[in-house]
């Protein structure tokens, strides 16, 4: 999901509870995508 999709989702989602949610979310699934190394299936082809 990127920012766009993020922002148009606040501006269409009024509670801000769920504006939260979201961007916790966000937040944590691109701290957990950047930090997760590459599988090693992925490293053999790259090889």
């Amino acid at each position: 999901m990127g920012p766009l999709a993020f922002i148009i989702l606040c501006q269409y989602s009024g509670n801000l509870l769920v504006q939260f949610v979201y961007y916790v979310l966000a937040e944590y699934v691109l701290e957990k995508f950047d930090r997760t190394p590459p599988p090693p299936e992925q490293e053999l082809f790259l090889n």
